[in-house]
């Protein structure tokens, strides 16, 4: 709806603050092919996905139960984020509930997102969160942060969810 402002436009006021995560070396980068090869991601051989270890338990069948996933992303063939990549780098994460529980698919129902800059080079901080699980949706929330600690992209979605034995989570309200 108007003209993406360049990098280095500051914020004149924001609640958020560039998510912290570790080093991308230390990080966990996730395949494109699942356990056992039982499963393709294909979308994993196009991004550089790493997440931080702390997050990252659901994948060693071991979910926190927090519903967050954060670290960094870029592109795996090394080319540079820009305005249009934004808006599939929004949406290129697994769903933050994996954090809470095995499920399936969690279809889309709706997605929001706004550009907020254009990104300077480097790989961007990411972090998802799940807000709210219930009556079989979720909404997640997703940040970008370029390398020099911009907010560069937003999203908001909302997706339907089923876990598979939704008796055995455990409630959490941390």
């Amino acid at each position: 709806m108007g003209t993406l402002p360049p990098h280095g436009d500051e914020a004149v006021w924001s609640s958020l603050a560039p998510v912290e995560v570790p080093p991308i070396e230390t990080c966990l980068r996730l395949p494109a092919v699942g356990p056992d090869g039982q499963f393709t991601v294909a979308i994993m051989d196009r991004i550089d996905l790493r997440l931080d270890p702390s997050c990252a338990q659901w994948a060693a069948g071991a979910p926190e139960g927090r519903g967050e996933l954060r670290g960094w992303i870029s592109f795996a063939d090394g080319r540079p984020a820009d305005p249009l990549s934004l808006l599939f780098l929004l949406d290129a994460l697994p769903p933050a509930t994996f954090d809470i529980g095995p499920s399936g698919w969690v279809p889309t129902l709706s997605l929001t997102a706004y550009l907020r800059a254009t990104p300077a080079p480097g790989p961007l901080r990411v972090s998802q969160r799940a807000q709210v699980v219930a009556g079989g949706r979720v909404d997640e929330v997703c940040e970008l942060w370029d390398s020099t600690g911009q907010l560069v992209g937003q999203a908001t979605q909302l997706a339907a969810i089923r876990f598979a034995d939704e008796g055995a989570l455990a409630p959490y309200s941390g």
